[in-house]
């Protein structure tokens, strides 16, 4: 045989050799196509979400949801290697859908829908393409960056802030804003509840990143010195808003904290002391009040507690009448009939992130709902266990600490499913899938 065709056999026996080998490759699964239009998808996106009245009349109605179906196509596409994540999209996917074209048309709904479905991509594109210790940590810097934009801008439009914060040199410094975007309140203003929401969702991750091991000048002039920040503005927030439902969930996060997440003796003596510290001082506290304020602040928690119960009840007597695919996405503030007593008033939500969503998308949807939290904390419990980078430890901390907070918070409060805050739930989730298969999965990803 000629040497000619010796090595064209020989090369042709080595690219069938390389071609059989699985292509871990990220570049190579994932082409720069694929990416480019996962951003632009996004960004796009984000941008007609955040001003749908402005692209609607620009555009047309069908921009939003036509964006918003390609970014659950460019989801479901990117978890295709995810056996059980997969699934999970799926299940969600097809009941959001379902639930979008149960709804009433309204601009709303659409936003919800949209919003439910970039954030599914946003937390599926992070954990796909930030595949690097660097890409995490620029990912890592981003969110806290963006958070801390929003939590001050969300400050400044909150009118219930100024109202009990009119004496604080906060409120001097801080120049009054009205946003004025589609889904805020009636004036322009945001919700306080919401900004409180996402100082739980953002502040997690700013205290994981003070107990980061690093000598890297960008972790020691930037990151940690942010995530500082992040968690004195958000706590900052709380304390303002006198959120008792926030209170209650930071209390149990601690303890789950205390219970399950610390091996280091100093965060355990610190987060052990402020568990048991926080009951203490509550009873000192209505110690120190007079009678009558006593009586007014326990006459505000019981009609406060009365109307959720009244809407918690309505919302579950509405999910009895349609439990498998629920009743259409944000249709509640439309079926919901106040007790005569409470007058004429919009209720946006349930008050409790499971009921709402079980409305939303039955019971299918709230399951995959729920399994998406629960492989996402899983994933973050092996990282925090194995993972060799303290970053990835790190990120899988805070974005853990994320959900768990704002799942307890969504005991007695909801970030309704789509809303604008409920993005940064997706990031942290992303985070977290991003530091697991940057460290727990560095072969394989099943």
């Amino acid at each position: 045989m000629p040497d000619a065709d010796r090595w064209f056999l020989k090369a042709l026996g080595n690219g069938l050799e390389l071609h059989s080998v699985p292509l871990m490759n990220d570049q190579l699964q994932q082409p720069m196509i694929v990416s480019s239009a996962v951003a632009l998808v996004f960004v796009l996106g984000c941008a007609a979400w955040v001003l749908p009245v402005e692209a609607g009349s620009f555009f047309g109605s069908w921009l939003l949801p036509t964006l918003a179906f390609a970014g659950l196509g460019l989801s479901l596409w990117l978890v295709l290697e995810w056996r059980w994540l997969r699934g999970l999209s799926i299940v969600f996917s097809s009941t959001l859908v379902l639930a979008w074209i149960r709804a009433d048309g309204s601009l709303t709904a659409t936003s919800h829908f949209a919003g439910a479905s970039f954030g599914l991509l946003a937390m599926v594109g992070l954990g796909r393409f930030v595949n690097t210790v660097p890409r995490l940590r620029f990912a890592t810097l981003s969110f806290l960056s963006s958070g801390l934009v929003v939590l001050i801008l969300g400050l400044a439009s909150t009118a219930q802030y100024r109202w009990a914060s009119t004496e604080s040199i906060v409120y001097r410094l801080l120049p009054e804003v009205r946003l004025g975007l589609f889904g805020l309140e009636a004036n322009g203003e945001v919700n306080l509840n919401a900004v409180v929401a996402l100082a739980l969702l953002v502040s997690p991750l700013g205290v994981a990143v003070l107990s980061l091991k690093s000598n890297k000048a960008i972790d020691s002039i930037c990151l940690r010195p942010l995530g500082f920040v992040v968690f004195l503005v958000g706590t900052y927030i709380v304390i303002v808003s006198r959120s008792r439902t926030a209170g209650i969930a930071i209390w149990l996060t601690l303890a789950v904290l205390l219970v399950r997440g610390m091996s280091s003796w100093k965060w355990r003596a610190m987060i052990g002391s402020a568990v048991a510290a926080t009951p203490i001082l509550v009873l000192i506290s209505i110690g120190l009040i007079t009678q009558e304020e006593f009586v007014a602040q326990a006459n505000s928690l019981w009609a406060g507690l009365h109307d959720r119960i009244h809407v918690m009840n309505s919302a579950m007597e509405h999910f009895k009448g349609s439990p498998w695919f629920g009743i259409g996405l944000n249709q509640f503030r439309h079926v919901y009939l106040p007790a005569a007593e409470l007058g004429e008033y919009d209720v946006a939500h349930a008050h409790n992130l499971y009921l709402q969503t079980a409305m939303d998308l039955g019971v299918f949807g709230l399951a995959a709902y729920g399994g998406l939290i629960a492989f996402v904390l899983t994933r973050a419990n092996r990282v925090i266990r194995h993972a060799s980078s303290t970053l990835g430890a790190v990120a899988a901390l805070g974005g853990a600490l994320s959900l768990i907070v704002i799942s307890l918070f969504g005991l007695g409060d909801a970030v309704a499913l789509g809303a604008k805050v409920g993005l940064f739930q997706w990031m942290s989730s992303g985070l977290v899938l991003s530091a697991w298969r940057i460290h727990a999965q560095p072969a394989k990803v099943p």
